[in-house]
C-alpha cells in the first residue's frame, strides 16, 4: 500500500522552525498512518492551524471516506516523542471508526441548515466544508461531544477570498456566527462591486490624498505598493523622522477596498493619532469647543497641511476624560486601474 502526503510547505519560509517541525512530523508520522491501515485511502496533510497562537499543525485523514482532523502543537511536537504521539494516532482512528455513523447523524442536520443560511443571506459567502473541528491528538474522540467547524468563503480586508473557520456545537450558535460576518461581507462584496463598475482599485478619500502629496509621495506609487503587499507600508515624515521614532511615520493600507492612513497628524503636546477618517487626541477636550468646531474645516482645531481636506462630523470625550474621539467627513474618489498602470 502506497500513502499520499501534502504538506503544505507553501505557507513557510523555508528554513524555518515551522517548516522544520512539519517535515520532522511527517518522516515520523507517515508510518505510522500506514500501519494503521488507511494508506490506500489517505491523504496525509499538515497545514498551520492558524487558531493556535502558539503554533499548531493539522493532521487530516481520509478514514473510510470521512476527514478526521487531528491537531499537534508546534512546540510540543518540536520537543515531543514522535513514538508516544505516533501511538496515539491508531487509538483516534479507531474512536472515529467506532462512532463514524453516529458522529455523520449528528453532523448532516447541522451542515445542511448551515449551507441554506449562508446561500440564503450570505451575501456571496461560500461554505467550502463544514465537519470536525481539529482534536487534539491527545484526546479521545467523542461522537457527540466533537466540536463542529464549518469553513466559510469570504471576502477579507482586501476584497480577496479567504476561509474563515467558524467553530460550534449546535446550528443555533453556527447562525449567530454567520450573523456576525454577513455585515462585514455586506459591505466588502458592496465595494468589490462598485469598485468593479468604475474599473477601480481602491478608493480614497481627500485627507488621504492630500497627506501622501505632503509627503512627497504619489497616490499611484502608494496605492501599487498597498496592493502589492497587501498589508500596510510605512511613509517616513522627513521633518520629524528623526526624533519621533514610530510618531515620524504614516501608514497606508488596504480596508475594505479603501486606502487609509494612520499615524500621528500633530505628534506632540497632545499627540493626535490618524486613523482613517477618525482622531483620537490624548486630552479631554472641552464639549462646548468640540460642539463650536462642528462642521467646520480641521485646520481650525489642528494646524497641518493637509487639515483643510476635512471637515470634523462629531466627536466625543472619553468617559475618564483622557481622550478624544473626532470624526471627519471627507470627500471620496476612486482610483482607477489605468491610473495605477499610466504611473507603472
Amino acid at each position: 500500500m502506497e500513502a499520499r502526503s501534502m504538506v503544505c510547505y507553501s505557507r513557510f519560509e523555508r528554513g524555518s522552525d515551522v517548516l522544520g517541525t512539519l517535515q520532522k512530523a511527517e518522516r515520523n508520522l507517515m508510518p505510522v498512518i500506514i500501519q494503521a491501515g488507511v494508506a490506500d485511502k489517505a491523504l496525509f496533510e499538515l497545514e498551520k492551524d492558524e487558531r493556535d497562537e502558539a503554533g499548531g499543525a493539522v493532521i487530516s485523514l481520509n478514514v473510510d471516506g470521512r476527514p478526521l482532523r487531528l491537531r499537534l502543537n508546534f512546540k510540543a511536537a518540536a520537543r515531543c516523542d514522535f513514538q508516544e504521539v505516533a501511538a496515539m494516532i491508531p487509538q483516534r482512528i479507531c474512536e472515529f471508526r467506532k462512532h463514524a455513523a453516529r458522529f455523520d447523524e449528528r453532523v448532516e442536520p447541522v451542515r445542511a441548515k448551515v449551507e441554506a443560511r449562508i446561500d440564503r443571506t450570505g451575501h456571496g459567502m461560500r461554505l467550502v466544508s463544514f465537519g470536525m473541528e481539529p482534536l487534539d491528538v491527545r484526546q479521545a474522540f467523542h461522537w457527540c461531544e466533537q466540536r463542529l467547524e464549518a469553513q466559510i468563503e469570504m471576502l477579507d480586508h482586501t476584497l480577496a477570498p479567504e476561509i474563515v473557520s467558524l467553530p460550534s456545537y449546535t446550528y443555533r450558535r453556527f447562525a449567530a456566527g454567520i450573523a456576525h460576518l454577513q455585515p462585514v461581507q455586506r459591505r466588502r462584496a458592496a465595494m468589490a462591486k462598485r469598485l468593479a463598475e468604475k474599473d477601480a482599485v481602491l478608493e480614497v478619500d481627500t485627507l488621504t490624498e492630500a497627506l501622501i502629496a505632503h509627503l512627497g509621495q504619489t497616490l499611484p506609487a502608494i496605492a501599487a505598493q498597498v496592493l502589492r503587499t497587501r498589508g500596510s507600508i510605512g511613509v517616513a515624515v522627513p521633518d520629524v523622522a528623526a526624533r519621533a521614532g514610530s510618531a515620524g511615520q504614516f501608514h497606508f493600507s488596504n480596508a475594505d477596498g479603501r486606502l487609509v492612513v494612520s499615524g500621528y497628524i500633530s505628534p506632540a503636546g497632545p499627540r493626535v493619532f490618524l486613523y482613517g477618517n477618525s482622531l483620537t487626541i490624548d486630552e479631554g477636550i472641552d464639549e462646548d469647543l468640540l460642539s463650536d468646531l462642528k462642521g467646520k474645516a480641521l485646520s481650525a482645531f489642528i494646524t497641518h497641511p493637509a487639515s483643510d481636506k476635512a471637515r470634523i462630523a462629531t466627536s466625543r470625550v472619553s468617559g475618564d476624560k483622557r481622550t478624544t474621539r473626532v470624526n471627519l467627513r471627507t470627500r471620496r474618489r476612486m482610483i482607477g486601474l489605468g491610473e495605477i498602470d499610466a504611473a507603472a
